[in-house]
């Protein structure tokens, strides 16, 4: 009988095994926390230039003069930022 100072040898195999699955946890939500982030500034990205769009048609359709226009425009910049 081999003595290991009161640990058996499947002790440090269950320690190495709990790391390895903390480990892929921590990685798999780190990779769905930068997906969903990704994806969240490619939504604000869309949306700011639709709003851009609108905003633009708006100019040229004559709805909106140049002051409202800088204006609006300047507040989208500064709300993507």
């Amino acid at each position: 009988m081999h003595h290991h100072y009161g640990y058996s040898m499947m002790s440090g195999n269950w320690l190495w095994i709990m790391i390895i699955v903390i480990l892929l946890i921590v990685t798999f939500v780190s990779l769905y926390m930068m997906l969903k982030i990704t994806q969240d500034n490619r939504r604000i990205s869309s949306e700011r230039k639709q709003a851009l769009e609108i905003l633009n048609e708006r100019y040229a359709k004559g709805e909106i003069s140049d002051e409202e226009y800088k204006h609006r425009k300047q507040t989208l910049e500064e709300y993507t930022k």
